[in-house]
């Protein structure tokens, strides 16, 4: 990972599980995480801003009995898939909730977008 040149190092997850064998330009690091994703060094100093200066082991992730909006999301849009497989429906309403789309995509519905988006990081990307 890069070093951030602050404090803070923001992991690419929201939900860290566990933080091992962090080093810094080589040398190993103590570290403070949260399962947040936020990492910081135990002595307080901020990272040094090298690319890729960052190593460690990171494991994270959600178990499928933890997340089943997400699933439910990833479901509707599968079945959306599957009513168009060439994808050369460009529009279609159902009940309130309507769509237009480019050929041979499908995009999320509203409700679908704020289903997701505790999960969507908002940094490094």
């Amino acid at each position: 990972m890069d070093g951030s040149g602050s404090l803070s190092l923001l992991l690419p997850s929201k939900h860290v599980l566990d933080v091992s064998g962090v080093t810094e330009n080589g040398t190993p690091v103590q570290v403070h995480w949260s399962a947040s994703g936020i990492l910081r060094k135990e002595s307080g100093q901020p990272w040094a801003p090298s690319l890729r200066g960052v190593t460690l082991h990171l494991r994270h992730g959600y178990e499928p009995e933890e997340v089943g909006d997400m699933l439910a999301v990833a479901k509707a849009v599968e079945a959306r898939i599957r009513m168009n497989p060439g994808g050369n429906v460009t529009s279609y309403q159902a009940g309130t909730q309507g769509q237009n789309m480019r050929a041979g995509s499908v995009p999320l519905f509203a409700d679908e977008r704020r289903t997701l988006q505790p999960y969507q990081l908002s940094w490094g990307v």
